[in-house]
């Protein structure tokens, strides 16, 4: 499950080293980046499988919570996280593969994003556009998604949506539509063999980053065009923005610590901010 949507390209494992630092004369600690290892080649982001291994993807990739399955649009490499040894490079086929981790064995033609609980795929939106569905993996059931009304709808190839994310029970889905001039994000439950749709932003522009909290009460998006944060908030049967934040720049990456209560919430802007909001549920 994309969980931590901060898709900033990884290049180097790093060992965090203890030095001091000194503030208003007083003696603290602070850590110094020290690099360990490297690769050669472009990648696009890159996720720990538990504390001893890294998993480099080349393009649109995830892992699900419980390190059961892996899935990709083009290649990952996993390796020793500490000294920087290939474990396994998996390849996925030109329409995108997902994996079993435990034999690297394919387990589903197509790549996307997982459920909380790791049963439910689905299939990557910004790669299938209204062709993508939802799997679940143990049975191989698929569920048809109601994309009617969206910016992809009846399309083909990439890029009418971007933002995805799963609750844990794979029931409630969230996807972005990626429009310039009229995005918006989009709230799919599922009822019976179709996801269909419970709500919809205001257009806000290209919603790139989405954070879907597991248990479906939350979500926090946001747009390159509309420079603020929405956090909406599940009541009944639909959403609603329950506080808007300000930014200087675009939503450009998005994650939060908690992932039923948000927590911590880190935003990076396209143009350069990074910024720290604490979210508290009364």
């Amino acid at each position: 499950m994309k969980r931590s949507a901060l898709l900033i390209p990884i290049l180097l494992v790093i060992l965090l080293v203890t030095a001091t630092a000194t503030v208003n004369g007083e003696q603290l600690p602070t850590a110094v980046p020290v690099s360990v290892w490297s690769v050669d080649y472009n990648t696009y982001t890159a996720q720990f499988i538990g504390e001893d291994k890294v998993v480099v993807y080349t393009h649109h990739g995830d892992m699900d919570l419980g390190f059961r399955y892996l899935s990709g649009y083009d290649s990952a490499y996993i390796y020793d996280a500490k000294t920087g040894k290939l474990i396994k490079q998996l390849s996925a086929d030109s329409d995108g593969d997902t994996f079993d981790l435990s034999t690297y064995q394919e387990v589903w033609d197509r790549s996307g994003f997982f459920s909380g609980n790791g049963r439910f795929l689905v299939e990557d939106p910004w790669a299938y556009a209204s062709s993508a569905r939802v799997v679940d993996l143990e049975t191989k059931t698929t569920y048809t998604i109601d994309w009617s009304g969206t910016y992809g709808e009846g399309e083909s190839g990439t890029g009418f949506y971007y933002a995805t994310q799963m609750d844990y029970y794979g029931t409630v889905l969230v996807v972005g539509e990626n429009d310039q001039s009229g995005g918006r994000l989009i709230v799919f439950e599922r009822h019976g063999d179709t996801y269909e749709k419970i709500w919809t932003s205001d257009p806000i522009g290209q919603v790139r980053r989405a954070f879907l909290t597991l248990d479906a009460k939350y979500v926090i998006y946001g747009s390159l065009e509309s420079h603020a944060l929405y956090i909406a908030e599940r009541t009944g049967d639909t959403y609603d923005v329950v506080k808007t934040i300000p930014l200087e720049g675009g939503v450009g990456a998005l994650t939060c610590t908690d992932p039923y209560n948000i927590g911590y919430i880190l935003v990076g802007t396209d143009n350069g901010h990074i910024y720290v909001f604490r979210f508290e549920v009364s």
